[in-house]
């Protein structure tokens, strides 16, 4: 969604779900599960002004910082994540020494570009935030057992995470200490990081239109910065998830849309 209010349809079949949009608001990276990939996940990047390009099979995860690589995530036996070229190239697999399962969707670039988060358990253990050099090496845990990692500050001093109660908390990428973020509310959820990395972008699941709030890290003040809608209302359960640039000028969503026929026969005998 560029600054000028109007909500353009990116979709491509019918079961877009966005994970990603480029600084500059021009690509918008998401899976696609519609009835053409038989309910299989696909990997998909779109120029707004292009028509969609199917990366590769698996789960979307973020962009590279510099727009050439994307994300995927396989869910199989032993488990993948492969970097994806957008143009040319060919796909690479990231290193996952001694990682049993790597959620679907979870890993994101830092912003240093040549590691990536992502959340996955070893043998034995509970899921937990991990720390991945592209180059290889063993997985760094960042998190404490049972805390989901969802994007580190610019700075690369924060991770913003849901721990055991789900609610939005902040973890010290060096230590794995949680602390309390001053003016978090019940069901925020974090849509991205400030440039400065001072603040968050948050907004509550299920509200319509959706609320996008900046939130100071270190004073709790809330600022709200736009609000979000379909163009068309009926049907709408839900907005989410949200993808957006880190200078709140662009913003990609998707949204779950229940509709249904109501039929009425007479005359039966």
């Amino acid at each position: 969604m560029p600054p000028d209010n109007r909500a353009r349809d990116l979709s491509w079949y019918d079961w877009s779900v966005v994970k990603d949009i480029s600084a500059d608001g021009q690509w918008v990276l998401f899976e696609e599960s519609g009835e053409p990939f038989a309910g299989r996940y696909a990997v998909s990047v779109r120029r707004l002004t292009d028509a969609p390009i199917h990366l590769g099979d698996g789960s979307a995860g973020g962009l590279s910082p510099d727009g050439k690589w994307a994300l995927d995530v396989a869910t199989t036996d032993p488990p993948r994540v492969t970097l994806l070229p957008i143009g040319p190239g060919a796909p690479r697999d990231v290193p996952l020494s001694g990682l049993e399962h790597v959620q679907n969707g979870s890993a994101r670039f830092m912003a240093d570009g040549r590691h990536i988060v992502v959340n996955a358990n070893e043998a034995g253990h509970p899921v937990r935030g991990y720390l991945l050099d592209l180059d290889g090496g063993k997985p760094r845990p960042v998190t404490p057992e049972g805390v989901a990692i969802f994007r580190v500050s610019p700075d690369g001093r924060y991770a913003a995470a849901h721990g055991p109660s789900a609610s939005l908390v902040l973890c010290s990428m060096e230590t794995g200490a949680m602390s309390q973020l001053p003016g978090v509310e019940p069901g925020d959820t974090s849509s991205q990081w400030s440039a400065d990395s001072s603040a968050l972008y948050v907004y509550h699941f299920g509200e319509m239109p959706a609320r996008i709030y900046r939130l100071d890290i270190h004073t709790g003040k809330r600022t709200l910065v736009r609000e979000l809608e379909p163009s068309q209302h009926a049907g709408v359960v839900s907005i989410a998830p949200i993808a957006m640039s880190p200078d709140a000028t662009h913003f990609a969503f998707s949204y779950y849309q229940n509709l249904s026929t109501l039929f009425v026969i007479s005359g039966l005998k």
